[in-house]
């Protein structure tokens, strides 16, 4: 029987195949004729049917595909979204997903069987569907559930089988080698298999969303928003330079936001987009200078996992502005990565929190990665913030004091002329470090105390192969401290490396 909400909306809920005779009213005040809508299923899945009408099915696909999109949000952009705010949504959208993936599936049976469908009618089906499936893909989104997740992976895998292909994102990127023609130029029949072919629903699709996702209204869609970076994901680095003032702007509004979770997904989005473009087309139309100008304030936040997603865009934004042709052969004093560098190093040198100086230090590996040689610049401060995080305790794991002598690695590799001087600085981390995992700190474990050892091994035969005399000399006699008995084996393996 109909279940009444707000005294307005009425929800089926079917759960057999058969079904006695109701008319609801769905979200968006439009009537639907259940017995109608099944009728249209069995004669669609009947073998020797063929004369149903397209527009016919289009009309109630679309009717139903409408009811169970999730509406738009009309409260204040300064209240956050909650899980209240899509309950009767999601309850409709759990009636309405399962006729749409029963119906969809009539029309792959309807396929099979050997009815022939039109262009139009396949391109109409299949964007609204996608459009629709795409918002619920994920189970721990406010407006969606394991029911709806799983609703909507059956639906998608329905709609590949219509469309003859294996994956999802084959029906968003056209893997066939068509030549595009204008139909003047084409026989009829070449004209249909360059029409027939996935090339176009991606543009349909990102037409469709950017109706939504724009400035002024992107907030008020966070199902949408969910569906651009849903298709993000699954596009290539053709397809998506192709596409890309379809699918720069939204990330840039998203990020622009104050909620750590949009921010977030800004992020997460910018990075999607930067490691599938050319460095070319990134700086076409001053693109990639408006994406740093727009990520360039996150440096100052004080969130983890908003630094951890901010830096590693911040650096390959920064690699497709410096690789200009324009600044080929030029040598600057001063480049955007000694300013995120010189940021860096100032927050590292003074931060307490253990969660952040995780970060720190990985992204200190990264940053030293990009920067190459240009590292030797900021030698001091690098050695000055690697004596502390080895010096400080952080857990039995030891993974900061890990990433630190791996960050001493990284930066011996890449600035190996001037090694030599701060050598001693170097080995004296190594000792000390030594000395804390076997002795100061007794909670660390054996098995980190052992990948401690593993990384000082492996950074002392780096000091011998860029500095092999000044190496040696320095560890002469090393092997006299007398620590205890497994710092000191540690010691003595590092003597037999330098000597050997």
């Amino acid at each position: 029987e109909p279940t009444f909400l707000d005294g307005n909306t009425a929800i089926v809920y079917q759960h057999q195949l058969t079904l006695k005779i109701y008319s609801f009213r769905i979200l968006s005040y439009k009537m639907i004729d259940i017995e109608e809508l099944i009728g249209l299923i069995e004669r669609l899945e009947a073998s020797d049917e063929l004369s149903l009408s397209e527009d016919k099915i289009i009309t109630s696909l679309n009717h139903l595909i409408e009811s169970c999109h999730i509406p738009r949000i009309d409260h204040s952009e300064d209240v956050p979204y909650t899980v209240q705010d899509f309950g009767v949504a999601v309850k409709s959208a759990e009636t309405q997903l399962i006729y749409i993936s029963r119906y969809f599936g009539s029309l792959c049976t309807a396929s099979d069987n050997g009815r022939n469908f039109s262009n139009l009618f396949k391109r109409n089906v299949v964007v609204n569907c996608l459009l629709l499936a795409s918002e619920f893909t994920e189970a721990d989104c406010a407006w969606s559930n394991s029911k709806l997740a799983h609703a909507s992976q059956s639906l998608i895998r329905k709609i590949c089988h219509f469309c003859k292909v294996d994956k999802v994102s084959q029906i968003l990127i056209c893997n066939n080698a068509s030549i595009k023609m204008s139909n003047n130029d084409v026989s009829d029949s070449l004209s249909d298999r360059v029409i027939e072919s996935p090339e176009g629903y991606l543009n349909l699709l990102l037409q469709n969303l950017a109706k939504k996702c724009n400035k002024n209204m992107w907030k008020k869609y966070p199902a949408k928003v969910h569906s651009y970076y849903w298709i993000l994901t699954l596009l290539d680095h053709h397809s998506l330079g192709d596409n890309l003032s379809y699918l720069l702007p939204p990330a840039l509004f998203i990020l622009d936001d104050w909620e750590k979770r949009h921010k977030i997904l800004g992020l997460n989005c910018l990075s999607l987009i930067l490691k599938n473009t050319s460095s070319s087309e990134l700086r076409w139309f001053g693109r990639a200078a408006v994406i740093y100008d727009a990520i360039k304030p996150i440096m100052f936040s004080r969130e983890p996992d908003i630094l951890e997603l901010f830096y590693p865009v911040c650096f390959d934004v920064i690699k497709a502005l410096d690789t200009d042709p324009k600044n080929t052969e030029k040598f600057k004093k001063i480049t955007l990565y000694d300013i995120i560098m010189q940021q860096l190093l100032r927050e590292m040198a003074h931060e307490q929190k253990i969660a952040l100086r995780k970060i720190y230090i990985q992204i200190l590996h990264q940053a030293i990665s990009y920067m190459g040689i240009y590292i030797v610049r900021w030698t001091d401060e690098i050695i000055e913030v690697s004596q502390d995080y080895a010096a400080t305790y952080d857990g039995p794991k030891a993974e900061d004091r890990i990433q630190t002598v791996k960050v001493l690695q990284i930066y011996v590799q890449q600035s190996w002329p001037q090694v030599h001087v701060v050598a001693s600085k170097i080995l004296k981390i190594i000792v000390r470090l030594l000395y804390d995992v076997t002795l100061n700190d007794p909670h660390v474990e054996k098995e980190s105390v052992d990948e401690v050892f593993s990384e000082c091994c492996a950074l002392v035969k780096l000091l011998k192969a860029v500095a092999p005399r000044t190496t040696r000399d320095l560890c002469r006699g090393i092997e006299t401290i007398h620590v205890n008995s497994m710092a000191n084996s540690y010691i003595q393996e590092i003597k037999s490396i330098v000597t050997s």
